[in-house]
């Protein structure tokens, strides 16, 4: 499956906190696929799992600073925000931008199509922009039934609740991030971690018309986020590892 890159816009001035040291107007989001097959070959927190999001990071960054460069060539300000410079949190910006809504892990954006096996940068500006408007497709109702991510999370690290909470003016689900950060630093079986990521029903598979047609399903009713998740249970999807997408060398004694 090649790799999909999104990017949309959405008016900085919707977000919060805005940093203090730079006020444009607009912020354009950019998110590139981790890859589908590489994914279906991990474990998610194996070799592979750390060298997955730099990649991303990287191709997203790269994005973002070329787009950041073009638009100071037109005469505008721009900063290009990625993994090495951020000064804008990305996750209310993916969300202003209509990208995503937040899932049960925390802390991600999940997105339609993508879920959130994605990473992202952006390009604040004040590039004159007609903005995106968030989107409602579900998730929280998806989220709240099927908890897949929080059962098979190897820190324990997702919380089990039903319902979100409010946290710093945002309703979201509180993880536990220093369990969550503490496996990612001393995973001994790989590098870093996406194990959530990877089991997720949403971004686990093959984009084909029944998957499309039961995440719709299932962002609509609870009793169909149950099944989409049974189902997924039942076949093994987010759990399995498919052999012939592993193309890369494990060194496991360089884990410990």
């Amino acid at each position: 499956m090649p790799e999909e890159r999104r990017q949309t816009t959405a008016k900085l001035s919707d977000l919060k906190p805005v940093p203090e040291n730079q006020h444009y107007p607009y912020v354009i989001v950019v998110l590139v696929d981790q890859n589908l097959k590489t994914m279906l070959g991990s474990t998610g927190y194996d070799g592979i799992s750390g060298s997955m999001s730099m990649n991303s990071y990287l191709f997203s960054g790269l994005i973002a600073c070329t787009l950041a460069a073009y638009i100071r060539n037109l005469g505008y300000n721009a900063r290009a925000q990625h993994c090495a410079n951020y000064q804008v949190t990305l996750p209310p910006a993916i969300i202003s931008a209509g990208l995503g809504e937040m899932s049960r892990t925390g802390e991600c954006a999940l997105h339609p199509r993508l879920g959130f096996r994605h990473k992202a940068a952006a390009v604040t500006t004040d590039l004159p922009l007609l903005p995106d408007k968030p989107i409602d497709f579900g998730v929280a109702e998806f989220c709240s039934k099927c908890k897949k991510c929080a059962e098979h999370c190897p820190a324990g690290a997702i919380s089990f609740d039903r319902d979100q909470k409010e946290f710093n003016g945002y309703y979201k689900w509180v993880n536990d991030m220093p369990k969550c950060t503490v496996f990612r630093t001393t995973n001994s079986e790989g590098s870093s971690c996406g194990r959530c990521m990877k089991v997720c029903p949403w971004n686990n598979k093959e984009q084909s018309w029944v998957h499309s047609v039961g995440t719709w399903a299932a962002s609509r009713s609870g009793m169909a986020a149950k099944l989409l998740k049974d189902i997924d249970d039942m076949f093994g999807y987010g759990t399995e590892v498919v052999q012939e997408y592993r193309w890369w060398l494990e060194w496991p004694e360089l884990y410990k």
